[in-house]
């Protein structure tokens, strides 16, 4: 079971600072120098990376008490995760206008962010299952 203190250390200081550099970085990759957009298009990204935030972290508090303890929640795992999840964050806000509508987007860049610690913590979760059950099982005939 995860403490909310590696939660919050995974969160704030893993995920987002990497989310937030890589995002960035690909940012001024695609679209040329920072330093030269215009406000909105900033706070439109600082938007977009609350919302994944906030997806990581709830999603880590709904894994929290079936995660086992060598997962790495708030190792260097985390900071991949982050790095990793700013390509959907940019693919899903580049997408905006035709194809997510306005009213649809915070819940796609929250999306990314859960979709990213699902996806990378679910193998560390805990099933509930016991040895029992799992021997009533492989004794069953098909």
């Amino acid at each position: 079971m995860l403490r909310l203190r590696q939660v919050a250390t995974a969160t704030f200081l893993r995920f987002l600072p990497a989310t937030a550099v890589a995002t960035v970085a690909i940012t001024a990759l695609f679209f040329g120098p920072i330093a030269q957009m215009p406000l909105p298009a900033w706070l439109y990204l600082s938007k977009a990376l609350v919302e994944q935030t906030l997806g990581f972290a709830i999603t880590l508090l709904f894994y929290r008490r079936r995660l086992s303890a060598d997962a790495g929640v708030d190792g260097r795992r985390t900071i991949l995760v982050g790095a990793f999840s700013a390509v959907l964050l940019v693919a899903a806000a580049s997408l905006g206008g035709p194809v997510i509508p306005a009213r649809a987007e915070a819940i796609v860049w929250w999306l990314t962010g859960a979709s990213a610690a699902a996806v990378t913590y679910w193998p560390w979760l805990r099933r509930g299952t016991d040895v029992r059950t799992l021997e009533e099982r492989a004794t069953r005939p098909i």
